[in-house]
């Protein structure tokens, strides 16, 4: 574009030229030939316009060179612009691309960390199952030599209750052999024991409504009979004396003893056999 405007300039320059130099060739003609003048002015304007036409043709072509120019660098640039389009797709798509791999980098490595996470606390798991284990063994280790000092203690102990019950038998066959004996005499064998009463010491449990009668929670299984004496004390004030008229295996009846009996019994009294 500026090679056409500097070519136009050039020519409208070269055309003042011959304008005013043909004014000044008529200025010059009044005092030469004139004839003379004008075949030279002819000749020069010939010339001049030989030049102008060769100045217009070179600018036709330049013209014409220009919009052939035009139009490639229009057909580059259009071209410059879908290959842009295409560059600003690509880079769009790359990006968003770049986008979604980020996003699973990020997630993969959330996963991860917490991978390395529960990783750890296997770890500190394994480690605490790893002492445990340890622990467990040293026990059970333990356990053996007290389960193998058991079982000599128990072959031992069997060994003695083997003796014992062959002991248990030998006795039974003596007593059995006695009882016979003492069956076939007729002595009774509580006939040197029923009277001796057991040293023994109960909390009056219950008190009869004639006041003369209270029971105790002490009976034939601790070798309480009918006919055994008692000693009634109430801290350690003597109260009186009562005798078993009833008994069971876990309860007496005891009956107070008239002339011995400084007071009533009351509940929480205490009864003792021995001195």
């Amino acid at each position: 574009m500026k090679n056409l405007v500097g070519n136009a300039l050039t020519v409208l320059i070269l055309l003042m030229s011959c304008f005013f130099f043909a004014a000044a060739l008529m200025v010059g003609a009044a005092q030469r030939n004139w004839k003379a003048e004008v075949a030279a002015l002819q000749s020069r304007a010939d010339a001049a316009e030989r030049q102008v036409n060769e100045a217009k043709s070179a600018t036709g072509d330049q013209i014409k060179e220009i919009e052939r120019e035009k139009v490639a660098r229009a057909q580059q640039l259009a071209t410059l612009f879908s290959q842009n389009r295409q560059i600003s797709q690509q880079l769009e798509d790359r990006n968003k691309a770049y986008k979604v791999v980020v996003e699973e980098s990020q997630e993969r490595l959330a996963r991860l960390r917490e991978a390395e996470a529960r990783l750890a606390q296997q770890d500190k798991e394994l480690a605490a199952t790893k002492a445990l284990n340890t622990d467990l063994k040293n026990n059970i280790t333990e356990q053996f030599g007290k389960v193998k000092n058991l079982t000599q203690e128990s072959f031992e102990q069997q060994t003695q209750l083997d003796m014992l019950e062959r002991t248990v038998e030998d006795l039974n066959a003596s007593l059995a052999g006695k009882t016979k004996i003492m069956n076939a005499i007729g002595v009774d064998d509580n006939y040197r024991t029923k009277d001796i009463v057991p040293k023994l010491t109960a909390t009056v449990a219950e008190i009869g409504d004639s006041r003369d009668t209270l029971a105790i929670k002490l009976g034939s299984d601790d070798g309480i009979r009918v006919g055994h004496e008692f000693d009634i004390y109430r801290g350690q004030r003597f109260i009186g004396r009562a005798k078993v008229t009833k008994v069971r295996q876990d309860v007496a009846v005891l009956k107070s003893i008239r002339g011995l009996m400084q007071s009533p019994v009351q509940e929480g009294d205490y009864v003792t056999s021995q001195l």
